[in-house]
Parts: C-alpha cells; sequence; structure tokens
C-alpha cells in the first residue's frame, strides 16, 4: 500500500529507485515516503520535488512515521473512492 524507501542505498539511490517506481506501470500509483539521514529544508524540498509523497528523518520519530502512514494510506483511500 506504501513504500518507505531509504534514500541512501549501496548501488543504487533512493531518486534512481523513486524513478524506475514511477516509471512501472505497476507501482506507479503506490506512493513513497523518503527516508534519510538528510534533514537540511533544502534536502526535503528536493526529496518532495522528486515525487516522494513524505520525507522523514532519522533518527525516525515513531509517531512521526505513524501519522505520514496513516496519513498517506488515508490519502489513497480517498483518491480509490
Amino acid at each position: 500500500d506504501a513504500i518507505l524507501l531509504d534514500i541512501h542505498l549501496p548501488g543504487m539511490d533512493g531518486y534512481a529507485v523513486l524513478e524506475a517506481l514511477q516509471a512501472d506501470a505497476a507501482t506507479r500509483a503506490i506512493p513513497v515516503l523518503a527516508l534519510s539521514a538528510d534533514a537540511m529544508p533544502i534536502d526535503i524540498e528536493t526529496g518532495l520535488k522528486a515525487g516522494f509523497v513524505q520525507y522523514l528523518v532519522k533518527p525516525v520519530n515513531i509517531r512521526a512515521l505513524l501519522s505520514a502512514l496513516q496519513s498517506t494510506l488515508d490519502a489513497q483511500l480517498l483518491a480509490k473512492s
């Protein structure tokens, strides 16, 4: 229903993964949330402009994570109805 994607992956960064997901008809509608230790405002802005629906920073705040997942899944439900 949603993908939580770390931006710093070995071999292929999260932006490249997001681009591949968006290019594939089977996965383009799945919302992708970014997870990164890069927490500067420009990093967050870049992530959101790239197409991540939410941008979460490490260390992960569990309440923020659950809230982001809930709002993302709620938006998906609304879009489907």
